[in-house]
């Protein structure tokens, strides 16, 4: 990954600094040409027999132009504090922007004009003054690593002091000049929409959600944050760091407090298992939370099991080997799982290959090496007979029943050749998304009992399009240059 993507918090610190002075200087540009105003003539008007320009505004009129300003700057604190934190600093932040850089252009004619006319447009200015320090706090939050919040709110917040010596500078400078003091208000406008345009173009509230920061940049980032600090949606409730969202589909399976009791055993012996901490927070009021949800909520709340430095190294090397492969070299894809329904849970496994979906298999009882032998035997082999010829490669996990030396033999006695793979490697795996994909599928869909929950899997699992195949299988390199970017730790994947 290049310097760009391992450095880009700091581009977004460096364009959302100037575009924060622009605002800012649109907003004190009047300040520094009511003198050159006085003194244009081209523009006159007679009072007591005496020639004035209109420019020339009385001392109450001055206080008027700048009350004004001040007037939508307070009015516009709260309700554009509300704008950015609903959605975002990119949109509102834009949106005032625009506004600001408008009606600086158009200030020159207004106060050719008419008062009430300059003293509307300088409102605005001050409506967009009043989104820069809601714009600096999601800035910090979602771009700063927790050790350089203070130098992030430093560099940001003195925006003012910059735009004054800009202001003060270009704006003296063009007074002086043949071209007239209305340039000064032109300049400032242009200025301001080439920064606009590259804050559209760069920015984005959530690191996440682009393609353009590596896995170490997004790891450094959001090192030490809790779930509070990475949740775009600050309106939502927050719960010692597990975000509850607010959604029509269906309810949750644990509640808030179950939540805070399963970070609080993690956080007392972060060595215990999900199965122990699935004992340990189970009480007979509340529904037994499966591991896979203990995993989800930790994960939600930042807390990732640890990766052993020998599996770091493997993961890197492995990805480093694998970079340059395309969607045919990671298919066909092999996972078990355990989906919960109303009365129980149903555990299933599936798999896929880039040419098309492959079956949907029912466990019942425990899965060991034998019913694993039995799965691969007469539900995999002919289906990959059948569908990808003899030229194809298995990939699994490192299960211990997938890798005992009973399932070892069944494949070397039958010729499949295993991808080999690197533990603790969820996040490399698509199959992870894809059966995120199926619970979506299903996400508000209830049913009455194992078997109907089961014809509504193989349904759904049998309806997922290859797109979302190819989706998967081509975010392959990217996971690997993630992995390598963050040294073998966790990525965002």
């Amino acid at each position: 990954m290049s310097c760009w993507g391992n450095n880009y918090r700091y581009i977004v610190l460096f364009v959302g600094f100037f575009c924060l002075s622009s605002v800012c200087s649109n907003y004190i540009i009047i300040n520094f040409t009511f003198i050159c105003m006085r003194e244009d003539m081209s523009e006159t008007v007679t009072v007591n027999q005496t020639i004035n320009s209109i420019y020339d505004y009385t001392t109450d009129e001055k206080k008027y132009i700048m009350w004004s300003v001040g007037a939508g700057t307070v009015l516009g604190t709260i309700p554009t504090n509300w704008l950015v934190v609903r959605y975002g600093a990119k949109w509102p932040f834009l949106v005032a922007g625009l506004v600001s850089l408008i009606s600086t252009a158009a200030i020159p004619i207004a106060a050719k004009s008419d008062l009430l006319v300059l003293l509307f447009l300088r409102f605005l200015q001050g409506l967009a003054y009043s989104t820069d320090f809601a714009a600096i706090g999601i800035m910090t939050v979602r771009w700063a690593p927790l050790r350089e919040t203070a130098f992030f709110i430093a560099t940001l917040t003195c925006f003012t002091g910059v735009a004054s010596m800009i202001t003060n500078s270009v704006t003296g400078l063009i007074c002086q000049s043949s071209l007239g003091w209305q340039y000064a208000y032109y300049l400032h406008s242009f200025a301001g929409l080439l920064l606009f345009a590259l804050w559209a173009w760069l920015y984005i509230d959530d690191p996440r959600e682009t393609k353009r920061i590596s896995g170490k940049e997004l790891s450094t980032i959001h090192k030490n944050k809790s779930a509070a600090h990475l949740e775009k949606n600050a309106d939502i409730p927050y719960v010692d760091g597990v975000v509850h969202r607010q959604s029509p589909g269906r309810p949750r399976t644990t509640s808030r407090a179950l939540d805070r009791n399963i970070l609080r055993a993690c956080r007392k012996d972060p060595r215990r298992t999900s199965k122990d901490i699935q004992v340990s927070v189970t009480s007979p009021n509340e529904p037994v939370p499966s591991r896979r949800t203990i995993r989800r909520r930790l994960q939600v709340a930042g807390l990732h099991g640890l990766v052993s430095l020998k599996n770091r190294k493997a993961r890197v090397e492995w990805a480093k080997q694998h970079l340059s492969w395309g969607s045919q070299e990671y298919a066909p894809q092999y996972h078990c799982r355990t989906v919960k329904h109303g009365g129980g849970s149903v555990m299933v496994w599936g798999c896929f290959s880039d040419t098309s979906m492959g079956p949907l298999k029912r466990i019942v009882g425990t899965m060991d090496r034998y019913v694993y032998e039995d799965i691969l035997k007469n539900t995999m082999q002919p289906w990959a007979r059948t569908n990808l010829g003899r030229s194809w490669v298995f990939q699994q996990d490192n299960d211990p029943k997938h890798t005992s030396g009973h399932v070892a033999n069944w494949f070397r006695r039958r010729r499949v050749d295993l991808l080999e793979w690197p533990s603790q490697s969820p996040d490399l795996n698509p199959i992870e998304h894809m059966w995120e994909e199926l619970e979506r599928r299903l996400n508000r869909v209830r049913a009455s009992n194992a078997n109907q929950k089961f014809a509504q899997l193989e349904a759904a699992w049998k309806s997922i399009p290859m797109t979302v195949v190819k989706t998967l299988l081509d975010s392959m390199p990217r996971r690997c240059q993630a992995v390598i970017d963050a040294k073998g730790s966790p990525t965002k994947y």
